[in-house]
């Protein structure tokens, strides 16, 4: 069996930034002991298996509200160059085969849901031809049509959970987008699979077999290897930290809102941005370099502040998105891997930014020590009040991006110009995705239209950003002195 250091020298740039990125978070301690950990086996049988925990939990929120988009996952990409239709098809038919979990549908057996890998799947690539309308209009009207589709809902039971397709602008100019469900795909399986989408075209263009190593081990037997792991003492240490964590913690957070909360909740979302500049982003770097934080940190004692202000309420509950891909086998794997964990902040007036970010860099390091806790298991063992109408502990979420970003199809002789479309929806009251881009650090709401309208949000985004300044500036004015 590799080492540690032998795999990670043997993976590709993106998938080392993508390891490396997460890694940023974990003491060397972990990092030892991960090295040094049993490997995931190969599940048996092959056939049936069951869901891992978080996949169970989105599982049951889809059979609580079917027709949501909210849990599919999107992304579309403008290729300009000469793009051969027929290899961009193999070439995903071909990522459908290496990888089980594109193959996966969903069915009760004995009274669980298990997931059901088809032996096969081929997935058509349909091309709408957009040519006949005005130039001008072409885009504009594919962005609509990328929107419609990454609004479908799917069906678990029936599948595929795999939708792709291309949009005719010109003869060298396309939209493709790809979209997926939640239960089998996560944001950095998206980017592994751009990666594969690459290298498998140039590849395949060339008349060459495919150059990717079969993979050794799925997302099935990392489901099967979790349950089995996490269980007796394992189990029982993460439970104690959440459950004393969370003990008596606040499980609303009462923000202002424009509308009356609806009694159950809808899903229905949009987006917001503002740039953070690079001289502000650079800022605050320096600021967490100092203080033995990383920027995640910063930035979400800095979101932690946003939400004390609007709400006047002292004890925060946010939720955070954690890849959970810390051993080596998980870093090229395709599937849901993400977790939610909770991280609590207590804040005060008098307090300084300063020290609230030395409060959240213990909390970060304490609840990524206990990460592997699944949120669905810690709902369930937490019993909050049932309440349709807001997400169970937490209402508010945060996801920091660092890894670099990527353009994989630049590679292969067509220029890649990622876009931004939107389905309408959104999972949390608030969620604030941070990303870091060339030209600074691009801060983006999602938000329940339910709840709050546009203006309000980007009144929001304005603030966040007159407050990051006037941290930089000062990180020792006390809490309730900062603008």
């Amino acid at each position: 069996m590799k080492n540690l250091s032998e795999r990670i020298s043997a993976l590709s740039p993106t998938q080392r930034a993508l390891f490396e990125a997460r890694l940023k978070q974990q003491s060397l301690d972990a990092r030892k002991a991960l090295a040094q950990s049993q490997a995931i086996p190969r599940r048996q049988p092959l056939n049936n298996c069951p869901l891992s925990y978080d996949q169970e939990r989105l599982w049951s929120l889809n059979q609580s509200a079917e027709g949501n988009p909210a849990y599919v996952i999107y992304t579309a990409s403008r290729l300009e160059g000469r793009l051969d239709v027929a290899v961009m098809q193999r070439a995903i038919n071909e990522i459908v085969r290496r990888h089980e979990i594109l193959r996966a549908t969903f069915a009760m057996i004995d009274g669980s849901p298990v997931m059901v890998i088809a032996p096969q799947l081929q997935l058509p690539l349909p091309v709408d031809d957009l040519m006949s309308l005005p130039a001008s209009e072409r885009l504009q009207e594919a962005m609509r049509r990328v929107n419609l589709a990454a609004g479908k809902a799917f069906d678990l039971s029936c599948g595929p959970l795999v939708r792709v397709g291309l949009l005719r602008l010109d003869e060298q100019d396309h939209v493709f987008y790809i979209n997926l469900h939640h239960t089998i795909t996560d944001r950095w399986s998206a980017v592994l699979v751009e990666e594969e989408l690459a290298v498998l075209y140039d590849a395949f263009s060339k008349g060459e077999p495919s150059p990717l190593a079969e993979m050794p081990v799925q997302f099935p037997d990392f489901a099967a290897w979790q349950r089995q792991w996490l269980q007796g003492e394992t189990l029982a240490a993460q439970s104690v930290y959440w459950q004393q964590q969370l003990a008596d913690a606040p499980l609303v957070l009462q923000l202002p809102t424009d509308h009356p909360r609806p009694p159950v909740q809808q899903f229905r979302g949009a987006r917001e941005h503002i740039l953070i500049p690079k001289r502000l982003l650079a800022a605050l770097k320096s600021l967490s370099q100092r203080e033995g934080a990383t920027m995640f940190m910063t930035m979400l004692a800095a979101y932690n502040l946003l939400l004390y202000r609007y709400s006047q309420q002292g004890d925060i509950l946010i939720g955070l998105t954690i890849s959970n891909r810390e051993r080596p086998e998980t870093v090229g794997m395709l599937g849901y891997l993400l977790n939610m964990i909770v991280l609590r902040t207590r804040l005060a007036g008098h307090l300084s930014f300063r020290q609230l970010l030395q409060q959240v860099r213990a909390a970060v390091i304490g609840a990524f020590a206990h990460q592997d806790m699944p949120f669905g298991l810690l709902i369930k063992q937490l019993q909050p009040p049932p309440d349709p109408s807001r997400s169970p502990i937490f209402q508010v979420s945060y996801i920091y991006l660092d890894f670099p970003e990527l353009g994989a199809m630049n590679q292969v002789g067509l220029r890649a110009t990622g876009l931004n479309p939107d389905n309408g929806s959104s999972r949390f009251d608030l969620t604030l995705a941070l990303t870091e881009k060339s030209a600074g650090l691009d801060a983006l709401f999602e938000y329940n239209t339910d709840l709050f309208e546009a203006a309000s949000i980007r009144r929001m985004l304005e603030h966040f950003v007159s407050m990051l300044e006037a941290i930089a500036s000062d990180a020792d004015r006390p809490l309730a002195e900062l603008p």
